[in-house]
């Protein structure tokens, strides 16, 4: 991702989202952030612009809400964006007992992390075709590997994303569209913090190597050491796998 492209970054405000912002804007890339909130989108863009003398653009919109992929990306015409580069941090997890959680969060969430997500990637993947490539980043979990009871709604959805991420990386190679999917894990809490005997990567850590993967072109990118491990438990099936993925569900599944 050379210099003076541009980059729509869904959930720009988020952990994830605004480190992406941060790392790409370091790298001269001109940046397009959406999230519901206007004020820390316009904080972290001026910031950026100052820093980093890259041309920033903040858009406020619910991704979570019926149309707004098409309000997105009619907003992002209207403004005579080309978008180069598409990341899709956006993302909003939900636990509880299935039958107890709150259906109104449910199906935002999977509004959020299916519907809208497919169609942003129709509208700007269409658009890449023609401009002659892209890159596309979507966030995934480590959730999407494992039936996860307590959060089964929210890794059904990351399982999705999982999916179809890793069949359009094929599907989109003749279009010289780069797609990579993220399976992220739990994160440090505080950006910078390093602790001696830490278990956990830091949320810079996390993004420098989806960034260096996407411009090798990995399709599926889990950080550091847990790759293996999380790539052979796609491998395994049984009756214990379940009870294991609640157990561990709380130190695994991404909060972004």
């Amino acid at each position: 991702m050379e210099a003076g492209r541009t980059a729509l970054i869904l959930g720009g405000s988020g952990r994830l989202g605004s480190e992406f912002a941060r790392q790409l804007a370091a790298r001269g890339v001109h940046l397009c952030l959406v999230a519901r909130r206007f004020a820390p989108l316009q904080d972290l863009g001026q910031a950026l612009q100052q820093t980093c003398g890259v041309r920033v653009e903040a858009l406020a919109i619910d991704l979570a809400q019926p149309g707004a992929a098409d309000d997105l990306y009619a907003e992002t015409r209207l403004r005579g964006l080309t978008v180069d580069v598409l990341i899709h941090a956006a993302g909003r997890s939900l636990a509880g007992d299935f039958l107890d959680i709150d259906e109104r969060q449910e199906e935002r969430m999977l509004q959020l992390q299916v519907i809208e997500m497919t169609r942003c990637l129709r509208r700007y993947g269409r658009d890449m075709a023609e401009q002659g490539g892209g890159h596309i980043l979507l966030v995934s979990s480590v959730a999407a590997f494992q039936a996860t009871p307590g959060w089964a709604s929210y890794a059904a959805a990351k399982s999705y994303v999982q999916s179809l991420g890793e069949a359009l990386a094929y599907e989109l190679r003749a279009q010289q569209i780069v797609l990579s999917v993220l399976a992220a894990g739990a994160m440090q809490q505080s950006r910078g913090l390093m602790p001696p005997k830490r278990t956990l990567f830091s949320v810079e850590e996390v993004v420098q190597q989806s960034l260096l993967s996407l411009d090798k072109g990995i399709t599926v990118i889990v950080p550091g050491k847990r790759r293996a491990g999380e790539l052979a438990r796609r491998l395994v099936s049984g009756r214990l796998m379940p009870a294991m993925a609640q157990l561990l569900a709380k130190s695994t599944v991404t909060r972004h």
